[in-house]
């Protein structure tokens, strides 16, 4: 009789990373990546552990983050994480008198900003320690992040263009999404007259897709997921273009143009009351770059 395996040998086991970490729940995992945290609630294992490649970064330079310029807010982010490095471990901790010190503000813009990064995700509150927070790996990034200058308005117009014919793309060929893009709006400073555009405001109108390829050895995405992954095709594209996925055209932001429209011969789903449930699922999560 063969011998018993192991438990990390097993195909549904995986051996802890660390002995002093259990093995947790994947979506407390991903909870932490999210948030910037060590799963396990031992502030001595985020340093080592949670630090990963972190993303390279794209700022706007005529454009404001958490009511800061661009470069004065890389500057105090990185005088902050200067200051926490240098820190030993189990202090390594901000409050509103640091950062007012090292982004240069009066104490009502600290309390403003500070809101603002903890909203963000860049700061995680310190338990027990009430007005202490740390730094997460987001907060990193924007630290080490490209500031660049703002796109003309013909580049802008190659962006959208090359955004329409993703978005026909989607439509045609990721059969396996249940949701299409309907129809695809711009709004925001591409709709100004200035010559100069900070970001480019895009707003996909998904609905379901009728005809839909059913995936073999996966699960079927829901609501959250496959707008999830229209979002991010789209954002792909370019750091200028940010990107919202609506189920209504009353959500678009005014003055809006609508570029894209779909063309798909009546094969499509008209708006029903099966895309409500579908609106309630994707609203949330749906909105950014």
């Amino acid at each position: 009789m063969p011998a018993e395996f192991p438990p990390w040998r097993r195909m549904d086991h995986r051996p802890p990373a660390d002995p002093r970490l259990p093995l947790l729940p994947k979506r407390m995992f991903a909870e932490a990546r999210r948030n910037g945290t060590d799963p396990s609630g031992d502030p001595d294992l985020q340093s080592k552990r949670v630090r990963r490649v972190m993303k390279t970064r794209t700022l706007i330079a005529n454009k404001y983050y958490f009511g800061l310029e661009p470069r004065q807010l890389c500057r105090g982010a990185e005088r902050v994480i200067s200051r926490v490095d240098g820190l030993p471990p189990g202090t390594a901790r901000v409050n509103a008198a640091t950062l007012r010190e090292d982004f240069g503000l009066d104490m009502p813009a600290t309390l403003a900003l500070l809101h603002a990064l903890a909203g963000h995700r860049m700061l995680q509150p310190v338990e027990g320690r009430a007005g202490d927070f740390r730094l997460t790996d987001k907060f990193r990034e924007f630290a080490q992040a490209h500031i660049v200058p703002p796109l003309h308005r013909d580049g802008a117009k190659k962006l959208l263009d090359e955004a329409c014919r993703l978005a026909e793309r989607i439509n045609d060929g990721h059969t396996r999404n249940p949701l299409q893009i309907d129809l695809m709006a711009v709004s925001g400073s591409y709709m100004s007259r200035g010559d100069k555009i900070a970001e480019i405001k895009l707003w996909p109108v998904v609905r379901p897709r009728v005809r839909m390829r059913a995936p073999r050895f996966q699960s079927a995405m829901n609501g959250t997921e496959a707008a999830r992954e229209i979002r991010t095709a789209l954002c792909a594209i370019s750091p200028f273009l940010v990107v919202h996925v609506v189920t209504d055209m009353t959500a678009i932001e005014r003055p809006f143009s609508v570029p894209f429209r779909a063309d798909d011969g009546g094969t499509g789903a008209s708006p029903s009351a099966s895309m409500k449930v579908w609106g309630i699922s994707i609203r949330r999560p749906l909105s950014g770059r």
